[in-house]
């Protein structure tokens, strides 16, 4: 049986920002689609994060904890997240709750993400 490909659509304000931040201190590498209302990276061989442009008042209202979060699981988490913690983003180490290790971040506009550490 074929896996499903799937895709995760995240709302940001500052599309420049958070493309960069995925990009380059996530090291996802290059969108695979980019406009000026969204980035598009692969990831894995069959799935995807769409960062898409939204600036409505919903939007810039603040965030909610409530929202989805993003797991991530790069092939260097050490290398991810020594970038994290060179750039001034705060990481909240999540390992006594999992086996593995699990660092909790948030990107440039509060979204929540945790890096995993196999």
């Amino acid at each position: 049986m074929h896996p499903a490909e799937f895709g995760i659509v995240l709302r940001v304000r500052d599309l420049t920002k958070c493309r960069a931040f995925y990009r380059d201190v996530l090291d996802l590498g290059n969108p695979v689609i980019d406009s000026n209302f969204q980035s598009v990276f692969a990831i894995g061989e069959d799935s995807s994060l769409c960062l898409e442009a939204d600036t409505t008042a919903a939007a810039l209202s603040g965030q909610d904890d409530a929202r989805m979060a993003l797991v991530l699981i790069p092939e260097d988490p050490e290398g991810v997240a020594e970038r994290l913690e060179s750039g001034g983003w705060t990481l909240r180490s999540r390992k006594e709750e999992h086996s593995s290790g699990v660092l909790e971040c948030r990107d440039p506009e509060g979204n929540r993400f945790y890096l995993q550490f196999s």
